[in-house]
C-alpha cells in the first residue's frame, strides 16, 4: 500500500444511510479508497498511519455548515480576512465544510460587493482546515419587519444590483435569501435561479400564494425555518391559520434549514417533532446560524450598531429577549436535535451531511462514507463529541489517545 495512505480499523461508520460496526477505512491520497468488514481485512504494515477505534467511535461524513456568520469574535461579513481562524474553529467541531454567510450590516451596493470580493479572495486561499465552499448571502433582499437584520441595511432587487452582487462574489455564491413579497422579489429569485444559485425563502411576511410563486420561480430552501418567519394570528375562533411556515414545512420540494439549541428556544421541541415528521430525513438541513461571539465566555456582547447581545446558554437574545441568533457547535446542534426529538443518531448525522450535500449538488464528492469519494471524515462518539477531523484526507483535528 502507498505510503500516503492510512487505515482506520475497528471502527463503527455511518455512511449515514447505513450503520456498520467492526470495520475498517482507508484513505488513499485525498479519497476514501477501500472500506470494509474488519474479517475481509488482510494486514498490511506499508501504511503511514494506523489508527484503532477499538468499536469505541464512529466514522461520519465531514459535516457540512451552510449558514453561519462567524466565531470566536470574527464576523465573516466585516472581517473577511480572518476567516482561517473560523476554518480552524470549525474543524474543532467535526465541520469539513461550511458556508460563511453574510448579513445586513453593510450600508449600500458598494459595501457588499467589496465585502464580497474580500472573501471571495480569503475563500481561495483558505486550505488549511475546514474548506469554505462558497458564500451564503443573507442580505440585503429581505422584509425589515421579520429577525433581527435590521431593515435599513437593504436596498431592492433591481437587474443591475443583482448583476453586481453575482460579478463581486467571483461564482463562490452559492445560496441567497430573498423575502418575495419585496419590490422585485420575485423577478430576482427566478435571475438567481437561473443563474444556479440557490435561493432560500425568510425574513419574510409573505402570504402563500406568493410563497407558492415564489417555489414556482426556482425557490427551494427555507432559510432557517419558523425565525424570521411570519406566522399568522388566528381570525376566525376555533381556525389555526396556515402561514409560510407550515406551508413550506409539508412542500416536498423544499428542503428547511432548522435551528437546533438545547432548549428549544429557535424552535419549541414540539415544532421540531412536528417538522421532522413533516419533512423526514430527507429535507431537513441542521444549521448553526452562529454569530460572530460564538465560542467567547463573554455573557454580554456589544453589536457594532451599538445593540446589546446577552448569552442565554447556547443561544443569544437582545435586551428586549429577541433571539439574536446562536453560539453552539454543529455537532452539539445533532445532540440537540436527538434530545428534543428523540431521532436516531444516524438521522440526526444525515442532516449535517448527506443533505447539505445534495442541495449543493457535491454529493459526488462528500456527504457519504464510499469507495471514491473525497476523504472528508468526521470521527465521533456516541454522544457527538469531535475526536477526529480529516478533510482532503490530511487530519486537521486530533483529540484521539492513540
Amino acid at each position: 500500500m502507498n505510503k500516503k495512505s492510512m487505515l482506520i480499523k475497528n471502527a463503527k461508520i455511518l455512511t449515514p444511510d447505513v450503520e456498520h460496526k467492526n470495520y475498517f477505512l482507508i484513505t488513499l491520497d485525498d479519497k476514501i479508497f477501500k472500506l470494509g468488514r474488519m474479517e475481509e481485512f488482510e494486514e498490511d504494515d506499508s501504511f503511514e498511519r494506523v489508527i484503532d477505534l477499538e468499536n469505541n467511535y464512529y466514522i461520519c461524513p465531514g459535516f457540512i455548515d451552510i449558514h453561519t456568520h462567524g466565531a470566536l469574535g470574527i464576523d465573516v461579513t466585516t472581517q473577511p480576512e480572518r476567516l482561517s481562524e473560523i476554518s480552524a474553529y470549525k474543524s474543532r467541531n467535526g465541520v469539513t465544510m461550511y458556508l460563511p454567510t453574510l448579513m445586513s450590516v453593510l450600508n449600500s451596493l458598494d459595501e457588499h460587493t467589496d465585502q464580497l470580493q474580500k472573501l471571495s479572495k480569503a475563500i481561495e486561499k483558505d486550505k488549511s482546515y475546514a474548506k469554505p465552499l462558497g458564500i451564503n448571502l443573507e442580505t440585503p433582499y429581505l422584509s425589515p419587519e421579520c429577525g433581527m437584520q435590521q431593515g435599513k441595511f437593504n436596498f431592492p432587487p433591481t437587474a443591475k444590483n443583482n448583476r453586481a452582487l453575482i460579478e463581486a462574489a467571483k461564482g463562490y455564491l452559492k445560496i441567497i435569501t430573498i423575502a418575495p413579497e419585496i419590490d422585485g422579489g420575485i423577478e430576482a429569485i427566478n435571475f438567481f435561479n437561473r443563474q444556479g444559485i440557490i435561493t432560500g425563502l425568510g425574513h419574510s411576511l409573505s402570504e402563500i400564494d406568493l410563497i407558492e410563486e415564489a417555489i414556482d420561480n426556482g425557490a427551494n430552501l427555507a432559510t432557517h425555518l419558523y425565525n424570521g418567519t411570519y406566522q399568522k394570528p388566528a381570525r376566525e375562533l376555533g381556525v389555526i391559520p396556515a402561514s409560510l411556515n407550515e406551508y413550506l414545512a409539508v412542500r416536498d420540494d423544499v428542503w428547511a434549514e432548522a435551528i437546533s439549541d438545547y432548549n428549544g428556544a429557535h424552535i419549541n421541541p414540539t415544532i421540531m417533532k412536528l417538522l421532522v415528521k413533516a419533512k423526514g430525513f430527507d429535507k431537513l438541513i441542521i444549521i448553526t446560524d452562529n454569530l460572530f461571539c460564538t465560542g467567547l465566555e463573554d455573557e454580554k456582547i456589544k453589536l457594532a450598531d451599538g445593540r446589546m447581545l446577552y448569552k442565554d446558554y447556547d443561544v443569544y437574545r437582545l435586551e428586549n429577549g429577541h433571539l439574536g441568533g446562536s453560539g453552539y457547535k454543529l455537532n452539539h446542534a445533532v445532540r440537540n436535535l436527538r434530545k428534543n426529538t428523540g431521532v436516531q443518531l444516524i438521522d440526526g448525522i444525515k442532516t449535517i451531511t448527506k443533505n447539505p450535500a445534495e442541495l449543493l449538488k457535491i454529493d459526488h464528492k462528500v456527504g457519504s462514507v464510499r469507495t471514491g469519494l473525497n476523504a472528508d471524515l468526521t470521527v465521533i462518539d456516541d454522544d457527538l463529541e469531535v475526536y477526529l477531523t480529516m478533510v482532503d484526507g490530511k487530519i486537521c483535528f486530533e483529540g484521539l489517545k492513540t
